[in-house]
């Protein structure tokens, strides 16, 4: 399964489900992430936002996509594999 297919599953299941996902990414930076979840969004009326946390030293990505309204649609708890983030 790649990447992309994890982080897509992870957006649906918060979408089915109503809650924000864990997901672990392998072999992908902060700026990938982002690309990869711009794919999955309409991104002619949907907005993705984002912010890095530091959690006990490990960096993670707290990343939603939202409508202009303000309705959040899904967010994903992104953790990297091997714990550091690169822009």
């Amino acid at each position: 399964m790649t990447t992309t297919t994890t982080l897509r599953d992870a957006v649906s299941r918060s979408i089915s489900h109503d809650e924000t996902v864990t997901v672990t990414v392998e072999g992908m930076d902060s700026g990938d992430v982002l690309v990869a979840l711009d794919t999955l969004i309409d991104s002619d009326t949907d907005e993705i936002d984002y912010t890095m946390i530091d959690h006990q030293g490990v960096d993670r990505m707290d990343v939603w996509a939202s409508r202009p309204e303000g309705e959040m649609i899904w967010r994903l708890d992104v953790r990297f594999s091997d714990g550091k983030v690169t822009d």
